[in-house]
């Protein structure tokens, strides 16, 4: 089963704006994290992680004195492992079928061996993922969106909306046989105890 989806992209091409309509415009469980621009007189000065519970805060800063710096941001991992990490771990613990958003995966998450572990755990685990990652070549994701449960779309300004509808055809699909596992393995249960 292809339950993990990788949508990709350049920066700017509307990843995280995607990864959140299909989020409104479907009616099913989810859990996980998106990241926004801080922008500061339409400059980007860093960036804010999001959970789907509401909390917020700002992950990465041109002014972050943490000595972790991917490009001119500093990086603040406790705080991107407290909003986000956090949630998937205990979505995946506590909650088993909902679908997990996470956006975006890249070199700053990728610092946080937390992450690592957790994001591993939730592909090999039979939830729908749904991840977004900047296009680049980049070796350490190509095993990701080459392993035999992923599908990987990119998207540009053209093809926007046809990704979308396939998105939500396939996520409606795998939760539909999720669900009907779900209730198979409920039915099985009930034998056993009688």
């Amino acid at each position: 089963m292809k339950n993990n989806i990788f949508i990709t992209g350049k920066q700017g091409s509307g990843k995280t704006n995607l990864l959140m309509s299909i989020y409104k415009g479907m009616k099913l469980p989810f859990c996980g994290y998106y990241t926004t621009d801080l922008i500061e007189k339409n400059i980007r000065r860093g960036y804010v992680v999001n959970n789907l519970k509401g909390r917020k805060g700002i992950f990465a800063h041109e002014n972050s004195s943490s000595d972790i710096k991917i490009s001119k941001f500093g990086v603040d991992l406790d705080v991107f492992e407290l909003i986000a990490v956090k949630q998937i771990e205990e979505c995946l613990e506590y909650f088993p079928n909902k679908v997990v958003i996470m956006d975006e995966v890249g070199k700053k998450e990728f610092l946080s061996s937390r992450f690592r572990k957790i994001f591993e755990k939730a592909l090999a685990s039979p939830n729908i993922v749904i991840a977004s990652v900047t296009l680049r070549k980049n070796i350490q994701f190509d095993r990701y969106f080459n392993r035999d449960d992923s599908l990987v779309f990119e998207i540009n300004q053209n093809n926007r909306s046809l990704v979308k509808e396939n998105v939500m055809e396939i996520v409606n699909r795998l939760w539909d046989e999720l669900e009907l596992g779900s209730q198979e393995l409920s039915y099985y249960a009930k034998l056993m105890e009688n």
